[in-house]
């Protein structure tokens, strides 16, 4: 798996404010709306040789929604503060 660029971050940006917006208004038929502007948002950046030679770096530090935690210790934790929470009260 290639490390995520600032390109990428841009664009997920952007389609979650778009869906937000699609999913206020009740309009959930956005996933082909989305396909035809990431074309127009990948020529745009593009078109700019400064901003695509930016936007096309890999980021450095890694993408917090891809690191994975393992829903069962990640329960134990939670249990364990709340253990101990009770117990200083």
């Amino acid at each position: 798996m290639r490390n995520p660029t600032y390109r990428d971050l841009a664009w997920k940006g952007l389609a979650d404010v778009v869906r937000a917006a699609a999913e206020s208004a009740e309009n959930h038929d956005v996933e082909a709306a989305l396909t035809r502007l990431r074309i127009r948002f990948d020529a745009a950046v593009d078109a700019d040789a400064a901003l695509a030679t930016v936007l096309d770096r890999a980021r450095d530090e890694p993408d917090v929604e891809t690191i994975t935690v393992d829903p069962i210790n990640r329960a134990d934790e939670i249990a364990a503060h709340i253990g101990d929470t009770f117990k200083t009260r």
